[in-house]
């Protein structure tokens, strides 16, 4: 049974957003002891697993950190300088309105405009078919992390049919979209006033990062292995 929680918002969460949180986590039971931020939070895990925090925590300098959070359906970046002891958000940017479920679609667009141009069917205009094809999709997209292949079932209106799809092809359709994360970490750099080699750590969360292109696309950026 948990007694005790510190519950992690997003940085841009303003005060009625905090309190929010903090009062369904009452109602939930627990007694909050903080409400942090996530990059925040982020950072504070990677140091603790570094050996770098509290007393005796090793080298006392500043230390740079880009943490990059791409989630079901927000991203942000963010670049926090800490200490031991201390964490500083220097920049913070994202959309809330970009996440793993906008590469799903992607796959699902692919295989309703495949099953049209065999059936002369939209299998996007059924509530329930669309519902699977979103799980299907998601599915693929998981097993696109470890194989080069995956294969989507689409059952519409009595038709069906069953559409592969490859790793470099997922990642062709879904390129400007890893582009506009990109675009969002060198902003976030520039807003804080540090360069790619002034990183001490790029700090990956949220599940849509184990897609591979994602650290591979960091490390071709900043020059860094992802942590």
């Amino acid at each position: 049974k948990i007694g005790n929680a510190v519950i992690t918002v997003p940085y841009y969460f303003n005060d009625a957003r905090r309190k929010a949180t903090e009062d369904a986590g009452r109602i939930a039971g627990l007694n909050v002891i903080d409400i942090i931020n996530e990059p925040t939070a982020a950072t504070l895990t990677y140091a603790w697993k570094r050996g770098e925090l509290g007393v005796g925590g090793g080298d006392l300098r500043p230390h740079l950190a880009l943490v990059y959070d791409l989630g079901g359906g927000t991203f942000d970046a963010t670049v926090v300088r800490y200490t031991p002891n201390h964490f500083q958000v220097l920049a913070t940017d994202g959309d809330v309105h970009l996440g793993g479920i906008d590469w799903n679609d992607r796959i699902v667009n692919y295989v309703a405009e495949e099953f049209k141009a065999r059936h002369g069917m939209d299998p996007r205009e059924s509530p329930a078919t669309l519902q699977m094809l979103r799980h299907e999709a998601d599915q693929a997209k998981i097993k696109l992390t470890d194989t080069s292949e995956a294969s989507i079932a689409c059952r519409h209106e009595g038709k069906g049919m069953t559409v592969k799809i490859t790793r470099d092809q997922f990642e062709e359709m879904t390129a400007d979209l890893l582009q506009r994360t990109s675009d969002t970490a060198q902003l976030v750099l520039e807003q804080a006033g540090v360069t790619a080699e002034q990183l001490d750590a790029v700090v990956l969360v949220g599940g849509s990062t184990l897609m591979p292109c994602v650290p591979q696309m960091l490390e071709n950026l900043l020059g860094k292995k992802p942590y």
